[in-house]
């Protein structure tokens, strides 16, 4: 076998802690099959030949990501003790839980998908195309371009308070191959497109990482949980367990995973409830009219966005503090939680690609500029 053909895009350190006591065998729910398998072979679950590419350059930065993150999460789970934030380990478990979110089989298709559509639409406004020669065109944008766009992105999500959710209830939390989900709560009724941008107010990020614990990534000053002076919270409510489990249900792309502490009547709660409701369109793409004081011809613009899920969430353990109006869910300077960190996140980048600062040296360059 070529050397490291076989690229996970969920980590295996990651589902052996959602496996079996022998840590050999996983339980699977099958979306597409509606199949249950237990004692489901964990060496073959979320990869694919060459995912990122035969180049091995990002399977080699994940493997180094992988190796101080498995430690940092076993940590956690062991201590029930998450990073102080802005330290280095928060810093890191924040890029592998984004990159675990850039990184997966369901990333790749949303990224497909919204480039295709895109272009499909641009070149609908082209006479010298037909409609019918449009729809036969494939446009595809490789997942390694949907990682290197989270890798410029993740500082403006530094400023999400982090804190790990201890289920303490007779049920687990189950997961998937695609196990982060961004969340906005805050925004759930509004229809602007997405709120779940990583600069999105009342943001909220769920990962589990255990059966019996959860890492919050949240804006602050729209929600709480627990003790503002702990970094736990406890999950005392089962209703709160199957809503964080639904979550996983709309996210997965084909596979659901768990082990012995998720009873098969859980499965079938979640799978009942959640089937009729997963959307299989992941990305958007509208246009809009644009203003053009009358002159010349109509124009419009192009609005891009991937699809929010939306359960109606309801946590006892998560209490939303501060709402969001209408009027500011439509203002772009109002939806992002920091819009100053924006624009200094926009002369970074600039800054990035002009050789005069690193990707990870943001830290230091909003230091200097303070």
């Amino acid at each position: 076998m070529a050397e490291k053909k076989k690229q996970h895009y969920v980590p295996r350190f990651y589902l052996k802690i959602f496996s079996d006591e022998e840590r050999k065998s996983i339980s699977i729910f099958n979306l597409k099959s509606e199949r249950h398998i237990k004692g489901g072979n964990l060496k073959n679950q979320c990869y694919e030949p060459y995912f990122y590419g035969k180049d091995l350059e990002i399977e080699n930065a994940f493997s180094m990501i992988e190796d101080s993150s498995s430690n940092s999460i076993h940590k956690i789970i062991a201590e029930k003790e998450t990073p102080k934030q802005f330290s280095e380990e928060h810093v890191l478990l924040l890029t592998f839980v984004l990159f675990q979110y850039a990184r997966t089989k369901y990333s790749e298709e949303e990224g497909n998908e919204l480039i295709d559509k895109l272009i499909k639409t641009v070149l609908s406004k082209n006479p010298e195309f037909n409609q019918e020669e449009i729809n036969r065109l494939v446009f595809k944008n490789s997942v390694s371009n949907q990682i290197k766009t989270m890798a410029r992105s993740i500082p403006i999500a530094a400023d999400l308070k982090c804190k790990l959710l201890i289920n303490k209830t007779k049920f687990g939390f189950i997961t998937s191959d695609n196990p982060v989900v961004l969340y906005n709560s805050a925004c759930e009724k509004f229809n602007f497109g997405s709120a779940t941008g990583l600069s999105s107010r009342g943001l909220m990020i769920f990962f589990p990482i255990s059966p019996k614990d959860l890492l919050l990534f949240y804006d602050a000053k729209v929600y709480k949980t627990g003790n503002r002076r702990q970094n736990y919270s406890l999950i005392t409510e089962s209703s709160d367990v199957e809503q964080i489990n639904d979550l996983q249900w709309r996210s997965a792309l084909m596979n659901i995973y768990h082990n012995n502490s998720v009873h098969g009547t859980e499965i079938q709660r979640g799978f009942r409830k959640n089937i009729k409701h997963r959307d299989g369109k992941k990305a958007n793409v509208i246009e809009c009219p644009a203003e053009n004081g009358g002159d010349g011809p109509e124009k419009t613009l192009i609005h891009m966005y991937k699809s929010d899920i939306k359960i109606g969430l309801n946590l006892n353990c998560i209490k939303q503090i501060k709402d969001i109006t209408e009027e500011d869910a439509a203002d772009g300077e109002k939806r992002v939680r920091d819009f100053m960190l924006v624009q200094a996140h926009r002369k970074f980048i600039k800054l990035v690609e002009s050789g005069k600062y690193k990707m990870h040296q943001f830290g230091e360059y909003i230091a200097g500029e303070r």
